[in-house]
């Protein structure tokens, strides 16, 4: 549904941005990743993402540290991140 709203709008590009962002922002069926296999051209707000951590849990670094981690492995292996001041 959401691709093909995409492509009836004329959408070829997306900032993305939410909370729990190793989860819904990457794995939910109009995310990331699912982006990415449509060839949408996609970009991560990573100032305006979360993600759902526990500093408790391993590998054990505050929540900022834990939700920068996240956006580090979407850069490396999803897409490109960008700060919410660079939209125009």
């Amino acid at each position: 549904e959401v691709y093909s709203y995409l492509q009836h709008q004329g959408i070829a590009h997306l900032l993305i941005m939410g909370v729990h962002t190793n989860m819904c922002v990457l794995h939910r069926t109009f995310a990331i990743k699912q982006m990415v296999r449509w060839g949408v051209d996609v970009a991560l707000i990573r100032d305006l993402t979360d993600a759902m951590y526990n500093p408790a849990m391993p590998p054990y670094v505050s929540h900022d540290a834990g939700t920068s981690l996240v956006v580090e492995f979407i850069e490396k292996f999803w897409c490109p991140s960008m700060e919410s001041k660079d939209i125009i």
